[in-house]
């Protein structure tokens, strides 16, 4: 079997969170999952994962693999009617998550809620946005088009004529860039409760976000579910299978959906934004370094001989993992790191 990728969201932590279970998956069911990102590579499979974000790469994918006769199996959640012909989607309830988050601001007096980040190109945000206007009929929706400065711009003027006392983001980059910027205008945000359905490692740096996590293994076992069901009925039109927030992981499913096709963006200016690189870079950088990595970073200032001391490495040791970071950050000098964590205020302990 294959693992469809969009390489640019390749690129991301939330990539690597669904593609981990999916190997663990097929490695207790002994199935060869091979990962790439041209479909034509799954041609003569019965059906091929696909994972990415952009309406208009998945829309091509999805297409493509139509047409060789594979059957698209789709982590991540679209909107009613988003495409044409046969295919399989594995998904969150994103209007359970709405409708819980509703309940829960009601229940603690919040009254004016916004969506903050949504990027217009991505079938997972346009899935978000939709099921928030339908529990929050006078929210507010601000989007991301290739800037998160602007995106918060927007918002501030309209926080500073009706204040906002609670706001879910898109994703956990535009949560942690909305708090930023609040912070860097001295803004009171212990009376601004933002939410986030995510779990990447950079929000455990900032606990006034209050996550809601996916469970991706449930999104992995329910995937092959879906492949072995595929793989016997193959006259099948395509399931959707959705999967619960309980703390169990207890999964429900639903009936697939009538599709028709829809014109999307054919750039996706999301991935161009300078500070969500940045935020990105240090969600790799928590994700991929270890403990003597993160004490190197402590202490860039001194040499790599005093470094090395400290750390029980060799000079070339230090150095070694000084330039993985240095990559990891896009950073020319390894004293822009600190400089990169102390922006966002992400403190190693």
């Amino acid at each position: 079997m294959y693992i469809i990728g969009e390489p640019s969201y390749a690129t991301t932590n939330w990539y690597k969170k669904m593609i981990v279970p999916l190997k663990n998956q097929a490695r207790k069911k002994r199935v060869q999952l091979n990962v790439s990102s041209d479909p034509a590579d799954a041609a003569g499979e019965a059906c091929a994962f696909v994972v990415g974000g952009s309406a208009a790469w998945m829309t091509e994918t999805v297409a493509r693999l139509q047409h060789q006769n594979c059957h698209p199996i789709i982590l991540n959640d679209l909107p009613n009617r988003s495409l044409f012909g046969r295919y399989s989607c594995v998904r969150t309830d994103y209007n359970r998550f709405m409708a819980l988050l509703a309940t829960r601001f009601g229940e603690t007096g919040k009254k004016h809620t916004a969506f903050y980040g949504m990027n217009h190109a991505s079938f997972s945000d346009i899935a978000r946005k939709n099921a928030f206007l339908t529990c929050f009929e006078d929210g507010a929706v601000f989007e991301n088009d290739g800037s998160l400065r602007a995106c918060f711009d927007a918002f501030y003027r309209a926080h500073c004529r009706d204040p906002f006392d609670s706001v879910i983001c898109a994703n956990d980059f535009a949560a942690v860039s909305l708090l930023t910027h609040l912070r860097a205008l001295g803004a009171d945000t212990s009376k601004i409760c933002i939410t986030v359905h995510s779990n990447t490692q950079i929000l455990s740096h900032f606990p006034e976000i209050l996550s809601v996590g996916v469970d991706h293994c449930a999104l992995a076992a329910a995937a092959f579910e879906i492949a072995d069901c595929i793989a016997s009925n193959p006259w099948f039109i395509g399931m959707s299978v959705t999967v619960d927030y309980r703390p169990n992981g207890e999964e429900g499913a639903v009936g697939a959906d009538a599709v028709c096709a829809l014109a999307f963006e054919q750039t996706d200016a999301f991935y161009g934004d300078a500070e969500l690189a940045e935020l990105m870079s240090i969600e790799k950088l928590l994700a991929e370094c270890d403990e003597t990595d993160f004490k190197i970073i402590r202490h860039l200032s001194e040499n790599c001989n005093s470094i090395g001391e400290s750390t029980f490495l060799s000079d070339n040791g230090v150095k070694y993992r000084i330039k993985k970071m240095k990559r990891i950050c896009n950073v020319a000098s390894k004293s822009e790191i600190p400089k990169l964590l102390k922006k966002y205020r992400v403190l190693l302990n």
